[in-house]
């Protein structure tokens, strides 16, 4: 029976959709200005996915947050692909190539309905405004097939999966790339126009339009560190195995936490991070000494109560007695710093006034304390860290911070705090 053979052009793309779009991970999160090309950019690669790896019984879906987008998705493709390439079926919002596949296009509104079906790729778009349980489902569909996925769509916040899951990519997991897509790059690729961008920004509040246009978290009020970002991340960041270890410490019990750095000049880079369920201090300091051994110098910088509490099982024993008796210096002031003079301490060496960026974290061996740090909001109405908050796996988020505060309030704090009886 003769075959018919099918010659398909890619439509003309920015380098910068081909690099974030077409890339060999499996899993690509980009977050994109309004109007760069990522939904043109998608649709061929949805297309070229059926296209290419199609067969009959083959399932390839496009997910919008509604119906009402899937239908806008659904007509682009019949608009963009030869009339003889697909049969279309408008009710179910299907096309079927000759190959045999189907591209659908759902709506992510009833995550239930979404389970059940093996899909071959998928592309989920305006995906922070997708519910998070519908991305759980169309993960579950990609397990038989071990389909690829890219994930699309603005910035709307940090309180969301979708950001969550990007900054997971750009710290480097496996199988995962990273692309974020300004207004800019699109105005460089000709795509959009600067007096559009400009006049967008002269109308819409600065928030809306870092979202809309910068791929930015706009509205960060109710965020505990605000100047924490990206632009903190150092993978490069490692312990080089001589340097005398910073330790910030937190005596809570579950989770009992640590993050561990050096001072490289008047920057702290932070390489490691380490958390214990239902633990004590003895348990901590072998965990330390296990990955960092004698003769290693170690100076702690713990929650002050450790001087008089017991965390731990010997009898009579305070934690800092306990860490001293590993080896290990204790610096900690009398009294615990007030909560507020911790946080901007934090804040100005994560990016102080005048733009200096003093802090940098491994993202990739330090996700807890990175993930506490972009997320931790305040209680409502207060100048307190919510300690209710808790990171995607569970784990309060106040705690991990708090060591970190203790550290750089201690070796870093902010220098006119420090002089200003001075005169």
């Amino acid at each position: 029976m003769p075959t018919t053979e099918f010659e398909v052009e890619r439509p003309w793309l920015a380098p910068y959709q081909t690099d974030a779009i077409f890339c060999p991970a499996r899993y690509a999160v980009i977050e994109a200005s309004t109007k760069a090309g990522k939904t043109a950019g998608c649709l061929a690669w949805l297309f070229e996915q059926a296209f290419r790896n199609g067969a009959p019984g083959r399932s390839y879906w496009w997910i919008a947050p509604v119906y009402p987008q899937a239908e806008i998705a659904y007509s682009r493709m019949k608009l963009a692909v030869d009339r003889s390439l697909y049969k279309s079926n408008d009710t179910e919002k299907r096309l079927e190539l000759p190959n045999g596949a189907a591209l659908w296009f759902k709506s992510g509104e009833k995550p239930d309905n979404l389970y059940g079906e093996d899909v071959y790729a998928a592309v989920i778009d305006e995906a922070s405004r997708v519910r998070e349980e519908s991305w759980h489902a169309i993960r579950s569909t990609l397990t038989a097939t071990q389909g690829p996925v890219r994930i699309i769509g603005n910035v709307k916040g940090r309180g969301n999966w979708f950001y969550h899951l990007a900054r997971k990519a750009q710290r480097g997991a496996p199988d995962m790339h990273y692309a974020k897509i300004t207004a800019y790059d699109a105005v460089a690729a000709g795509i959009l126009n600067q007096k559009e961008i400009d006049d967008a920004r002269s109308i819409l509040p600065e928030q809306v339009f870092k979202e809309l246009y910068e791929a930015s978290p706009g509205d960060l009020s109710g965020l505990v560190y605000k100047s924490f970002s990206v632009e903190n991340y150092a993978p490069d960041v490692d312990d080089d195995g001589a340097s005398p270890l910073l330790i910030g410490m937190d005596f809570n019990v579950d989770p009992m936490t640590a993050v561990i750095g050096k001072r490289v000049v008047d920057q702290l880079h932070l390489f490691d991070e380490i958390s214990l369920s239902d633990s004590n201090t003895e348990q901590m300091a072998k965990e330390i000494r296990a990955r960092y051994p004698h003769p290693r110098h170690i100076t702690v910088y713990p929650d002050p109560s450790g001087n008089s509490r017991k965390t731990s099982a010997p009898a009579g024993q305070t934690d800092f007695a306990i860490l001293r008796s590993f080896g290990m210096t204790v610096q900690a002031p009398k009294a615990a710093p007030p909560v507020v003079d911790r946080i901007n301490d934090v804040n100005a060496l994560c990016k102080s006034a005048d733009g200096a960026i003093r802090f940098f974290v491994n993202p990739s061996r330090c996700s807890r304390i990175v993930t506490a740090l972009e997320n931790l909001p305040y209680k409502k109405d207060t100048s307190q860290p919510n300690e209710a908050a808790t990171a995607p796996d569970g784990t309060q988020m106040v705690h991990i911070t708090d060591a970190l505060g203790y550290l750089v309030h201690t070796e870093f704090p902010i220098v006119i705090r420090r002089r200003m009886f001075a005169a």
